[in-house]
């Protein structure tokens, strides 16, 4: 495939940090980085999340930047690449449940903690969530509602739930270690 004349020279002054042309590259294939990264992720907030690390790291790593592909085949292939990693990491993030939480709140029989106290501490740490996350926790793990219901209430896709609900998790299990 190989690069044209102005691509080695926009990669040239990518080298070199030249705003100008990062910003003009960054212009020029934010928009439709963002629209691709959408129909993998399905989230318009964490595909301009992609896109915009994707530039960070151009920024920060310019001087080793390597590009042997054409400019617009690169930053496709970073952002499919990306997407994936964050699908990837919510699948994972995702295998874990915190059906714990709602029976340590139920079953609690330990001898440090006593029932109220564990409910005030994970209500606590909900609390600090961002709401809608803290909400789509509570509808999960408190109330029972699965995912698309939970998407349907909320006028949300499916995958934005299982986002918030990753993201709430992982949370919680740091900001909770200390209890288990």
């Amino acid at each position: 495939m190989g690069q044209n004349i102005s691509e080695k020279y926009i990669i040239f002054q990518l080298r070199a940090k030249n705003k100008e042309v990062f910003k003009f590259l960054f212009e020029s294939y934010f928009p439709e980085l963002v629209f691709f990264a959408q129909k993998m992720l399905f989230d318009i907030m964490k595909s301009e999340d992609v896109v915009k690390d994707l530039f960070l790291h151009m920024w920060e790593n310019a001087a080793n930047l390597e590009i042997k592909i054409s400019l617009k085949a690169y930053l496709y292939q970073a952002v499919k690449n990306r997407c994936l990693n964050q699908l990837k990491k919510i699948d994972i993030i995702g295998s874990c449940d915190l059906n714990a939480l709602n029976n340590i709140i139920i079953d609690a029989d330990t001898e440090d903690y006593d029932k109220e106290y564990l409910e005030q501490e994970i209500l606590k740490a909900i609390k600090k969530l961002p709401p809608k996350m803290a909400v789509i926790i509570e509808l999960k793990y408190f109330k029972g509602y699965k995912r698309y219901d939970i998407a349907e209430m909320l006028n949300i896709s499916e995958l934005t739930v299982k986002n918030h609900l990753a993201k709430g998790r992982q949370y919680l299990r740091k900001e909770l270690k200390y209890l288990f």
